[in-house]
């Protein structure tokens, strides 16, 4: 009995070391398991597509192939459209695509993922956004073996699909007449957390053009509300809506309105710099700030090319601007291989009183043109006599009034070269 009791004592000892042996290997691993990625995406409007990654981190013994199927949390927010697989991929197949879900399955026929090797890319997924807010992308992984024909079964890291508002001005694009004062709106597309306030910067690219001078905020902002001081190129803007008047997933919504003074002639961009703009949790919301133009021109009124048949003589006419006119020359549209001009012309008012006069100088530098004896101004809405005695060919619009760029121009009589009278023939001119 004592011998059997030493030889039980020796296996209890023997397990005892085995025991521990055991411990010891598991709290010192010899290799980390392999980690299936999912990367995330974003997209920054209704419609605009995404690539999602779908990586494995290391393959210690090679890799065979995969069966993954992967799934939209909110099929709402997006949509799979496609899927591309690695060039390894020899065969591979997948399940009918756009949907919300899709299984994938690839093989390694030629052996090309070797033991070791890391960072493996399995597929590459289009996504397109197609609401606000997120989504997950969820892998659920059927089947994955190695070279030997051993399951590996790799932790998951599901990836994030977020479709961005857009943040824009409202109108995108405004011409305007040197002299001038714009309105522009900011507004943001879509706060699908609600929003808890915003703090950015609005500046002009070419700050020769234009001057912001003021800066309105809307009701909901009107509790706390700042910006920098005006006049100037660029403001920065902060406000907070206390009064949670900007509810989750509200559209269209303006954070402010802009007022600028169009000062020269040119073209200059709005750009948008977001310091910060939270939604209702506190959390950021990543917008895609588009960025506004802004072109200013010099008023002019503008009747537009003219045809045949044309004659010589002199036109009678009134015009009525639709906006404030600053003028100096006039020019005289010419009919094709002539040398269509006006010899004479003068502004003035109803009473017969005139504003200015213009000679033709003959077919000398820019004949097309003839200046005016003083700079002046035709204001919006009222009425003017225009005389005009022209020389050649110049185009003719053959109709007794014609609603022209800038304003409305009629004709009172026309009397051509050979004396003979119309009321339905207007020279084709620019006044600017």
């Amino acid at each position: 009995m004592k011998k059997m009791s030493v030889i039980a004592g020796m296996i209890v000892v023997v397990g005892i070391v085995v025991g521990i042996f055991i411990a010891v290997s598991i709290t010192t691993p010899a290799f980390s398991y392999p980690v299936l990625e999912v990367s995330d995406g974003q997209v920054y409007a209704i419609g605009e597509t995404a690539t999602i990654n779908i990586t494995l981190s290391e393959v210690p013994n090679g890799l065979s192939g995969y069966n993954l199927s992967i799934s939209l949390s909110n099929t709402s927010v997006a949509e799979i459209i496609s899927v591309s697989f690695p060039g390894w991929a020899t065969l591979h197949s997948n399940s009918s695509l756009p949907a919300d879900s899709v299984w994938i399955k690839a093989v390694d026929l030629n052996d090309k993922i070797k033991r070791g090797e890391k960072n493996i890319t399995l597929a590459i997924l289009t996504v397109r956004g197609d609401d606000y807010g997120d989504t997950e992308i969820i892998t659920t992984v059927t089947k994955m073996d190695d070279d030997e024909g051993n399951p590996i079964n790799p932790s998951i890291k599901y990836g994030k699909f977020d479709p961005s508002p857009s943040l824009y001005f409202n109108p995108q694009y405004l011409k305007t007449d040197v002299g001038s004062k714009a309105i522009v709106n900011l507004v943001l597309e879509k706060a699908p957390n609600g929003l808890s306030g915003y703090n950015l910067t609005v500046s002009l690219s070419n700050p020769e053009i234009a001057e912001i001078i003021s800066v309105d905020f809307p009701e909901w902002a009107t509790t706390l509300h700042i910006n920098s001081s005006l006049p100037a190129d660029f403001v920065w803007m902060k406000c907070v809506d206390l009064r949670n008047q900007v509810k989750s997933n509200d559209t269209n919504i303006t954070l402010a309105s802009i007022t600028l003074i169009c000062n020269e002639k040119g073209k200059t961009d709005l750009v948008i710099t977001v310091t910060k703009m939270d939604d209702d949790d506190g959390n950021p919301i990543n917008v895609s700030a588009s960025t506004g133009l802004i072109e200013v021109v010099k008023a002019c009124f503008d009747t537009g090319p003219g045809t045949y048949p044309s004659i010589p003589g002199t036109h009678i006419c009134t015009i009525i601007p639709s906006e404030n006119i600053t003028v100096s020359k006039l020019y005289t549209y010419p009919c094709p291989g002539t040398g269509g001009h006006t010899e004479y012309a003068a502004i003035a008012y109803t009473n017969g009183t005139v504003i200015a006069e213009a000679h033709w100088n003959g077919y000398i530098g820019d004949w097309h043109n003839i200046s005016f004896d003083k700079e002046f101004t035709l204001f919006a809405n009222q009425t003017y006599n225009l005389t005009i005695r022209t020389g050649s060919y110049p185009q003719i619009i053959h109709e007794h009034s014609k609603e022209a760029t800038g304003g409305t121009i009629t004709c009172i009589s026309f009397v051509d070269a050979n004396g003979r009278r119309y009321n339905n023939w207007i020279p084709a001119i620019r006044l600017e």
